[in-house]
Protein backbone atom coordinates (compact mmCIF):
# COMPACT_ATOMS: atom_id res chain seq x y z
CA UNK A 1 0.00 0.00 0.00
CA UNK A 2 2.65 2.38 0.91
CA UNK A 3 4.63 1.70 -2.53
CA UNK A 4 1.40 2.30 -4.39
CA UNK A 5 1.04 5.76 -2.61
CA UNK A 6 4.80 6.49 -3.33
CA UNK A 7 4.46 5.59 -7.07
CA UNK A 8 1.57 7.38 -7.07
CA UNK A 9 3.26 10.92 -5.38
CA UNK A 10 5.96 10.18 -8.01
CA UNK A 11 3.62 10.76 -10.61
CA UNK A 12 1.96 14.21 -9.35
CA UNK A 13 5.87 15.34 -8.17
CA UNK A 14 6.56 14.66 -12.07
CA UNK A 15 3.31 16.45 -13.53
CA UNK A 16 4.10 19.93 -11.08
CA UNK A 17 7.57 19.38 -11.83
CA UNK A 18 6.54 19.43 -16.04
CA UNK A 19 4.46 22.27 -14.99
CA UNK A 20 6.96 24.24 -14.05
CA UNK A 21 9.16 23.82 -16.44
CA UNK A 22 7.72 23.24 -19.33
CA UNK A 23 4.24 25.12 -18.41
CA UNK A 24 2.95 22.03 -19.00
CA UNK A 25 4.08 20.79 -22.67
CA UNK A 26 6.48 17.77 -23.60
CA UNK A 27 9.82 17.89 -23.28
CA UNK A 28 10.31 17.44 -27.09
CA UNK A 29 9.00 21.39 -27.30
CA UNK A 30 11.30 22.33 -23.97
CA UNK A 31 15.01 23.55 -23.59
CA UNK A 32 17.34 20.89 -21.57
CA UNK A 33 16.26 21.10 -17.93
CA UNK A 34 18.20 20.88 -14.76
CA UNK A 35 16.19 18.85 -11.75
CA UNK A 36 17.81 18.82 -8.05
CA UNK A 37 16.51 16.21 -5.58
CA UNK A 38 17.01 16.07 -2.12
CA UNK A 39 16.26 14.31 0.89
CA UNK A 40 17.13 14.14 4.80
CA UNK A 41 17.85 9.86 4.34
CA UNK A 42 17.84 7.04 2.13
CA UNK A 43 14.23 5.04 2.75
CA UNK A 44 12.75 2.65 0.22
CA UNK A 45 9.58 5.56 0.29
CA UNK A 46 12.17 8.27 -0.60
CA UNK A 47 13.68 6.40 -2.90
CA UNK A 48 10.41 5.23 -4.39
CA UNK A 49 9.56 8.74 -4.89
CA UNK A 50 12.77 9.85 -6.35
CA UNK A 51 13.29 6.86 -8.83
CA UNK A 52 9.32 7.88 -10.04
CA UNK A 53 10.04 11.19 -10.30
CA UNK A 54 12.97 10.04 -12.78
CA UNK A 55 10.65 7.41 -14.72
CA UNK A 56 7.65 10.22 -14.82
CA UNK A 57 9.75 12.54 -16.47
CA UNK A 58 11.46 10.42 -18.73
CA UNK A 59 7.61 8.64 -19.75
CA UNK A 60 7.16 12.24 -20.26
CA UNK A 61 9.44 12.64 -23.28
CA UNK A 62 12.91 14.04 -21.42
CA UNK A 63 16.16 12.36 -22.06
CA UNK A 64 18.31 11.87 -19.21
CA UNK A 65 21.99 13.05 -19.96
CA UNK A 66 20.57 14.95 -23.29
CA UNK A 67 17.69 17.23 -22.06
CA UNK A 68 17.36 16.05 -18.65
CA UNK A 69 19.66 16.23 -15.92
CA UNK A 70 18.73 14.86 -12.05
CA UNK A 71 20.69 15.99 -9.22
CA UNK A 72 20.56 14.29 -6.10
CA UNK A 73 21.87 14.77 -2.63
CA UNK A 74 21.28 13.13 0.54
CA UNK A 75 22.22 14.93 4.04
CA UNK A 76 22.14 11.43 5.69
CA UNK A 77 20.39 11.86 8.65
CA UNK A 78 21.28 15.97 9.74
CA UNK A 79 19.49 18.98 9.66
CA UNK A 80 22.78 20.55 9.44
CA UNK A 81 23.84 18.67 6.18
CA UNK A 82 20.22 19.12 4.44
CA UNK A 83 20.63 23.33 5.05
CA UNK A 84 23.98 22.97 3.21
CA UNK A 85 22.58 20.83 0.35
CA UNK A 86 19.76 23.19 0.20
CA UNK A 87 22.65 26.35 -0.33
CA UNK A 88 24.10 24.15 -2.46
CA UNK A 89 21.67 23.34 -4.63
CA UNK A 90 20.26 26.95 -4.87
CA UNK A 91 23.88 27.80 -5.59
CA UNK A 92 23.70 25.70 -8.71
CA UNK A 93 20.16 27.62 -9.98
CA UNK A 94 18.55 24.03 -11.31
CA UNK A 95 14.84 24.57 -12.78
CA UNK A 96 13.41 23.43 -10.26
CA UNK A 97 14.17 21.66 -6.68
CA UNK A 98 12.25 18.68 -5.44
CA UNK A 99 12.90 17.70 -1.68
CA UNK A 100 11.75 14.81 -0.52
CA UNK A 101 11.38 14.80 3.31
CA UNK A 102 10.14 17.38 5.76
CA UNK A 103 13.90 18.43 7.02
CA UNK A 104 14.92 18.93 3.62
CA UNK A 105 11.83 20.59 2.27
CA UNK A 106 11.75 23.46 5.44
CA UNK A 107 15.42 23.82 4.34
CA UNK A 108 14.97 24.27 0.97
CA UNK A 109 12.30 26.71 1.43
CA UNK A 110 14.73 28.63 3.41
CA UNK A 111 17.17 29.08 1.17
CA UNK A 112 15.37 30.12 -1.81
CA UNK A 113 12.03 32.24 -2.83
CA UNK A 114 13.53 32.28 -6.61
CA UNK A 115 14.02 28.65 -7.50
CA UNK A 116 10.68 26.79 -7.87
CA UNK A 117 10.30 23.69 -4.97
CA UNK A 118 7.54 20.92 -5.33
CA UNK A 119 8.14 18.88 -2.61
CA UNK A 120 7.01 15.90 -1.83
CA UNK A 121 6.76 13.09 1.43
CA UNK A 122 6.69 15.93 3.90
CA UNK A 123 4.21 16.93 7.08
CA UNK A 124 5.28 20.98 7.47
CA UNK A 125 7.61 22.21 4.61
CA UNK A 126 8.05 25.55 6.18
CA UNK A 127 7.94 24.61 10.09
CA UNK A 128 4.76 25.55 10.61
CA UNK A 129 1.71 24.54 9.09
CA UNK A 130 -0.84 27.23 9.47
CA UNK A 131 1.84 28.64 7.24
CA UNK A 132 1.58 28.94 3.61
CA UNK A 133 4.49 28.09 1.76
CA UNK A 134 6.16 30.37 -0.44
CA UNK A 135 4.64 31.10 -3.77
CA UNK A 136 7.57 29.08 -5.32
CA UNK A 137 6.79 26.23 -3.64
CA UNK A 138 3.96 23.95 -4.23
CA UNK A 139 3.27 20.69 -2.45
CA UNK A 140 1.72 17.24 -3.58
CA UNK A 141 1.35 16.72 0.39
CA UNK A 142 0.03 18.48 2.93
CA UNK A 143 -0.01 18.98 6.51
CA UNK A 144 -0.95 16.27 8.97
CA UNK A 145 -4.69 16.99 10.50
CA UNK A 146 -4.69 18.87 13.93
CA UNK A 147 -6.01 16.39 16.58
Amino acid sequence: MMLRASLKQSAMVAAAVSALVLGGGHAAVAAPVTVATTAIVEHPVIDTIRDGLRDELVERGYVLGKDLTIVYENAQGSPVTAAQIARKLVGATPDVIVPISTPSAQAVVAATDKIPVVFSAITDPVGDCDSRPPVTAARTIGCAPSL
